[in-house]
């Protein structure tokens, strides 16, 4: 605590001139991460699962859930990126406005000191900077970075990902070969949505038709009643003949 105190009694400028230039330097890391996902424009659809809830320390509290397929989110990389890029920067600039009210208003800099170390190190816990500065692909224990699944997912499909998952944290080759093979089954023979499934295959179904698809409908119905009407006038004719060849 004494070094602390000591360093706090240091000259006020020089921490608000490092905290400035660390502030600095993480906004402009923040801005390229933008411009390369501004960049890259992956429009691929995934589904990414919901943000794990935050633990009690201690293993206190409820056992973490399961998601389920419902808690999926259908999105694209870019969007998806641009979301957690969007968040992580309004969190940035809420403790650097922070750190700079108490600095002013009750000039208490050790705030400052403390942001002028964290923000560089939370930098190598953004995933973002993990995949575009660092060029990180996977996660450490082998899984994507992101957990997404490239189909629409399903209990089955879910929990399949995540015995992979275990099995690629256990390190056991065995495991991870036969939990790819389950993954890759259940993404095969995936089971069609429930607004699909629930659907009577006998019920009646509205068609949405386009405007060329309606103008040929009613060509066909115009052919037809011309057809009909011809026919009609056939069998006129013909009944005619019979009745004078009688008479």
């Amino acid at each position: 605590m004494n070094i602390l105190t000591e360093i706090c009694r240091c000259d006020s400028s020089h921490v608000r001139l490092a905290f400035l230039l660390v502030a600095v330097l993480v906004g402009t890391i923040y801005a390229y991460i933008y411009t390369q996902i501004q960049a890259n424009k992956d429009k691929k659809t995934i589904w990414v699962p919901p943000k794990a809830a935050p633990q009690l320390p201690f293993g206190l509290g409820p056992a973490p859930t399961a998601p389920k397929a419902s808690d999926f989110k259908k999105t694209t990389y870019a969007d998806h990126e641009a979301e957690l890029l969007r968040e992580t920067a309004t969190q940035l600039a809420m403790n650097v406005g922070m750190s700079f009210f108490m600095a002013f208003q009750f000039k208490v800099y050790f705030s400052l000191l403390v942001q002028s170390i964290m923000l560089p190190m939370n930098l190598f816990d953004f995933i973002l900077f993990k995949k575009y500065v660092l060029g990180v692909k996977k996660n450490s224990n082998g899984t994507s970075l992101y957990r997404e699944h490239f189909k629409e997912p399903t209990e089955r499909s879910i929990a399949a990902a995540e015995r992979l998952e275990k099995a690629l944290e256990s390190g056991n080759e065995e495991e991870v070969a036969a939990a790819r093979k389950e993954e890759e089954e259940s993404t095969e023979k995936l089971v069609p949505s429930k607004a699909q499934s629930s659907i009577d295959p006998k019920e009646p179904r509205v068609e949405v038709l386009t405007e060329e698809e309606e103008t040929n409908k009613k060509s066909n119905k115009g052919d037809k009643k011309k057809d009909t009407k011809k026919d009609a006038k056939k069998e006129e004719k013909t009944s005619s003949g019979n009745m004078q060849d009688l008479d």
